[in-house]
């Protein structure tokens, strides 16, 4: 029988969205498992093992009494002035450099220990979900562990997205890339078949040119996601939210910037909103609470179905919190006063600009008029409303700058929160496809250091690495652009946004959390910022304390509430932490 390993290294906790149960990890297990194989995750996005390779306790200690004061100017949504950027933001930027030479030699000593734990497990197949802050050390455990063993490495996830055959161009070690779910081929591997045979395997023999081009992810036979703590290890240093989908992730739009139909594609399949409410009921039968719908598109209508039927078994009376991002166009005639009777919580529209010029370039297939309307009509049902912005977008200029600007002040009773985001160049997207055709200039190494860009969403933008492509921005031409002409931009942008229209840049997902803790979630936003930034992991931890209390209260509740369900305590995971 074939052993499949499930594996996830995070790198660094550069936001609280790393620290929840990985929805796709648990699926692919249940994928392999239901095809007859043995399978266990090893999700080291726990805090214990993240926290285990910290920094030492000195840099923290250097690092918290200049982030103290500059994230509390930030916090005031007030400018940090030239003497408190020399007097304090040097001596925290020392600190943080001097952290991140501590942590980098910590992680290189794991990846070795961690090669030597997976070439002795036994196990005939690896896949990696490659993401944001740890693709570089994932690729060099592949490296390692295939000098231990001559095992088959599969990436798949989010890099695999932004990058698709690039991956393999640049390391060997890796035999294929999952594009899109491909929970069908998945488990055709963990059966043993060939993947020059499958549709959604790419090796260095075969790229299939895009996901949309085969046929959809049926999703409506894959088992449920696989939470057991005896194949999904890491569970105890995770926030007890879980991740929900409602379909195949496909979208049938094309905006700009976006890799989502080149790799899910555009052909949405459905799962039955009952199937997804017991999968919901049985969570809520362990103790989990909180919830947060996974579809960056969710289909038409699919959000109120799924509120009704929320309501139609009581579940919101057993205190069910959820969020969800939603789009404009294919969620606007969403019945929001009934998610709000299912405690929705939060809506999250990705709004990108306001410029009806900006709108067109980016191919996002609305109006000013009709993303007004819709903020409207969620705020009016009482749901906290998030926009995302994308900021500086290629092609920015004063007048677009200054009519999103000035349509976001008219918004600002709608909106709750504006996430901003500068213009991210992927490329498996539109514009990664054809920058000149956006005013867009890819540098030379474009591909090799966009593979493993560190996006950091919640971490300010000063602390970033540049990019390694630069766009038309204020009238100059992309190849005159720095990326601190970016910077600037974004960062005068955001004072703007978030000081003079006071908006704040709380996520759905910190609603939830703070929801758990009883904290304040705009404090706790703030708070975020100097915890991750300082990596105060001793603070993080006290958070999940409280959040898996909460949960196990709610556990014994609901033994009353779902007797029938047959629901028993949950089993400690195994500790593989270095």
């Amino acid at each position: 029988m074939h052993k499949v390993l499930v594996y996830s290294f995070p790198g660094e906790i550069d936001d609280l969205s790393h620290l929840f149960p990985n929805e796709r990890l648990a699926q692919i297990a249940a994928v392999v498992r239901a095809a007859g194989a043995k399978v266990e995750i090893w999700d080291r996005a726990d805090l214990g093992t993240l926290a285990a390779m910290g920094p030492r306790w000195w840099t923290r200690m250097l690092a918290r009494f200049p982030a103290a004061y500059i994230f509390s100017r930030l916090a005031e949504k007030k400018p940090v002035s030239r003497l408190a950027q020399i007097l304090c933001g040097l001596p925290l930027k020392l600190a943080l450099s001097a952290m991140a030479a501590q942590v980098e030699s910590n992680y290189r000593a794991f990846i070795r220990r961690e090669a030597r734990r997976i070439a002795d497990g036994g196990f005939s197949m690896i896949l990696l979900n490659v993401w944001r802050g740890g693709f570089r050390h994932t690729m060099e455990l592949a490296r390692l562990t295939k000098q231990l063993r001559d095992v088959r490495i599969y990436a798949t996830g989010q890099r695999v997205d932004w990058a698709r055959e690039h991956v393999l161009d640049l390391y060997p070690q890796v035999d294929g890339l999952i594009l899109g779910l491909g929970y069908d081929s998945i488990r055709r591997l963990a059966i043993g078949e060939d993947p020059e045979t499958l549709s959604r395997v790419a090796t260095r023999n075969k790229v299939p040119a895009a996901t949309d081009s085969l046929a959809p992810e049926d999703v409506t036979r894959i088992p449920e996601p696989c939470y057991d703590t005896a194949v999904y290890h890491g569970l105890d240093g995770l926030f007890p939210l879980i991740h929900v989908t409602l379909s195949n992730q496909a979208c049938p739009n094309e905006c700009a910037f976006c890799v989502r139909p080149a790799n899910y594609g555009r052909h949405v399949i459905r799962k039955a909103v009952t199937r997804v409410v017991d999968e919901i009921e049985r969570h809520m039968s362990a103790g989990i609470r909180h919830f947060r719908i996974a579809d960056s598109t969710p289909p038409p209508q699919a959000l109120t179905e799924l509120a009704r039927e929320i309501v139609a078994r009581g579940l919101q009376r057993q205190g069910i919190r959820l969020t969800a991002f939603a789009r404009v166009d294919s969620n606007r005639n969403e019945d929001f006063r009934l998610l709000k009777s299912a405690n929705f919580m939060s809506l999250f529209f990705g709004i990108e600009t306001l410029d009806d010029d900006g709108l067109k370039r980016a191919c996002k297939g609305i109006t000013y008029d009709q993303i007004r309307k819709t903020l409207r009509g969620a705020s009016k049902a009482g749901l906290f409303v998030i926009g995302s912005v994308i900021y500086p977008m290629p092609g920015e200029t004063a007048s677009s700058r200054a009519r999103t600007l000035q349509r976001l002040n008219e918004l600002s009773m709608y909106l709750d929160s504006v996430l901003i985001q500068p213009a991210g160049v992927y490329p498996a997207s539109p514009w990664g496809k054809n920058p000149e055709r956006y005013g867009i200039a890819l540098h030379d190494d474009y591909i090799k250091r966009g593979v493993d860009y560190p996006v950091k969403f919640i971490v300010p933008m000063q602390f970033w690495p540049a990019f390694p492509f630069s766009y038309d921005l204020m009238d100059k031409p992309a190849g005159e652009v720095r990326f601190e002409d970016i910077l600037g931009e974004f960062e005068k942008f955001s004072r703007e946004v978030h000081g003079s229209l006071s908006t704040s840049d709380v996520q759905d997902y910190s609603l939830l959390v703070a929801g758990m803790i009883g904290k304040d979630p705009f404090e706790l936003t703030d708070a975020l910022k100097r915890i991750l930034v300082t990596r105060d992991y001793a603070a993080l931890s006290a958070m999940l304390r409280l959040a898996q209390n909460t949960t196990a209260v709610a556990e014994r509740a609901a033994r009353l509430v779902f007797s029938s369900s047959g629901a028993e305590d949950a089993s400690a995971g195994e500790n593989l932490n270095p």
